[in-house]
């Protein structure tokens, strides 16, 4: 997270399988994100962009149906 960014942030609980948590894990063991929880809110802020882009794709068609939703 930039830390030019003071952004209030809340705590949240969540069950998940056991082999999702070890491969989330495993992703911050070699490195790829500091910690669970930017793992995790990248993986929400992904979830939220696409969801945001097919809306207003969906928008953009005027009420059509989009391949894929």
């Amino acid at each position: 997270m930039c830390s030019e960014v003071k952004e209030k942030l809340v705590l949240i609980s969540l069950r998940i399988p056991k082999q999702m948590y070890n491969e989330l894990e495993n992703l911050v063991a070699r490195g790829l994100f500091p910690s669970r929880s930017e793992a995790i809110r990248t993986a929400i802020r992904n979830l939220l962009l696409k969801e945001r882009e097919q809306a207003n794709q969906y928008t953009e068609e005027e009420g059509k149906l989009v391949v894929g939703r």
